[in-house]
């Protein structure tokens, strides 16, 4: 059956690649949704089909140069956070010295270099095209129904082809996870929140609103709380930078009074509700993380980072060397999962490694609020999709968000950037306007 799956992601991407403009788009968003990142299609060195999708579509821009008379606004940046990766894999001391080049492009590959495949490869495209609608209404709508059957077929058909041991009752035990057709419940509320964001605007239609309605639906039943306070912070995040202040405290207390009544009168969100407060409060009496266990796994990660403080152990460290995700796992039991990304930076690439991941995130948030007068909508989305990728890697991990995540903020990023062409026919109007200017009051 892992051939069957392997040959079908492989055609999708040659669809992805042979496509052009919004039908390459839907291609590409259509197959993260439906494939799931679990699967691998080349075991070593590894290929996940995501990262797959993503190489296609770059591999299509750059063959048909649509990389031309567009320049990327934030590339001096991107450069020098790429040189600082690259840096820190060189530093690694028990990586060969083909893989001390080789992990610092895929971890590059699989996180901002992503923004160059959103920013170069869409321009007039958008994500409301059928294909795309109907795939995420085929998505959620299969979502509640794992839950009302307290079953996967898809999930467990993938774990079963690619050999993935997951414990029998992580979705379907004590507590119901679902995750449709992405690998992890945590991350698939995540990306719930960031498609719910993007068709926001398009809210005025009805076929939008049950959407809007499934989306937010399966970040309830994803049963995360950290998917749920990210899509909180998103959501004031988009309030507060599309509307007026009294725009925005007419629709913030029109959200707590939904939220109030809903608390009241539905039992799954009082239940969620009191969740992230308990835990918040380090009163967690169900399963999962609280402060507690965050002090812990924090101390038990200072504890190896002091050991290389500056340029960590070297990049995935804590897999090759520690063991992680195997029966011979050497660390801390106190360190659970790495339950945040800056438990795995800080131990892999140091603090200068942390310096370089604060510095791109910065340099992100500074392009989104540059441009947020004249263009709120997608400089809200990116600020959005930014504040609550880094809330949620920080909770719980990046998992399996960060391809789709940074193509999103790539795409909106190049709505707000003109292109090249149009930057210099704007320059040569304002120089032949003043040329013309200058000799009238010359006359």
């Amino acid at each position: 059956m892992s051939y069957v799956i392997i040959i079908a992601a492989l055609l999708c991407g040659y669809k992805i690649y042979k496509s052009r403009g919004q039908q390459r788009l839907n291609w590409f968003i259509c197959c993260l949704l439906l494939f799931s990142s679990a699967i691998v299609l080349i075991p070593k060195p590894q290929l996940p089909c995501h990262r797959f999708f993503m190489l296609c579509y770059g591999l299509s821009i750059w063959v048909n140069r649509e990389y031309e008379h567009r320049k990327f606004p934030l590339a001096m940046a991107l450069a020098a956070y790429a040189a600082g990766i690259l840096w820190v894999g060189l530093q690694s001391e028990f990586l060969t010295p083909f893989y001390k080049v080789y992990k610092p492009f895929t971890l590059l590959l699989d996180s901002y270099f992503v923004l160059l495949v959103g920013y170069y490869g869409c321009r007039n495209e958008s994500l409301l095209s059928k294909p795309i609608v109907s795939t995420l209404m085929f998505a959620t709508l299969y979502g509640v129904v794992t839950f009302a059957m307290m079953g996967n077929p898809l999930t467990e058909l993938v774990h079963e082809a690619f050999n993935i041991h997951v414990r029998d009752d992580y979705f379907f035990g004590s507590r119901v996870r679902i995750n449709s057709t992405w690998s992890h419940s945590i991350s698939w509320g995540f990306i719930c929140s960031a498609f719910f964001y993007a068709f926001l605007q398009y809210a005025s239609r009805f076929k939008i609103k049950v959407l809007l309605f499934f989306l937010a639906l399966n970040i309830f039943l994803c049963d995360s709380r950290t998917a749920l306070a990210s899509f909180v912070l998103m959501g004031i995040a988009i309030i507060t930078m599309r509307y007026k202040l009294k725009r925005s405290v007419q629709v913030a207390f029109s959200t707590l009074f939904v939220v109030v009544m809903a608390y009241l009168f539905v039992p799954i969100v009082q239940e969620k509700i009191d969740s992230v407060v308990m835990t918040a409060l380090g009163q967690d009496t169900v399963e999962g993380s609280s402060l507690e266990m965050r002090e812990g796994q924090t101390e038990a990660t200072m504890a190896i980072t002091a050991e290389k403080p500056l340029m960590g152990h070297g990049i995935d460290y804590i897999g090759e060397q520690m063991g992680y995700g195997t029966d011979h796992f050497t660390g801390d039991t106190s360190l659970y999962g790495f339950e945040s990304y800056a438990y795995i930076i800080l131990i892999e690439r140091g603090f200068f490694g942390l310096g370089l991941e604060i510095f791109i995130v910065a340099a992100l948030l500074v392009f989104a609020l540059k441009h947020r007068r004249l263009h709120k909508t997608d400089s809200s989305y990116v600020l959005s999709l930014l504040l609550g990728f880094v809330f949620f890697s920080l909770s719980t991990g990046t998992l399996d968000t960060l391809i789709p995540t940074m193509f999103l903020i790539g795409l909106n990023m190049s709505r707000i950037t003109p292109p090249g062409w149009l930057i210099r026919v704007k320059n040569s109007l304002c120089t032949m306007l003043s040329h013309r200017a200058f000799k009238l009051c010359a006359i």
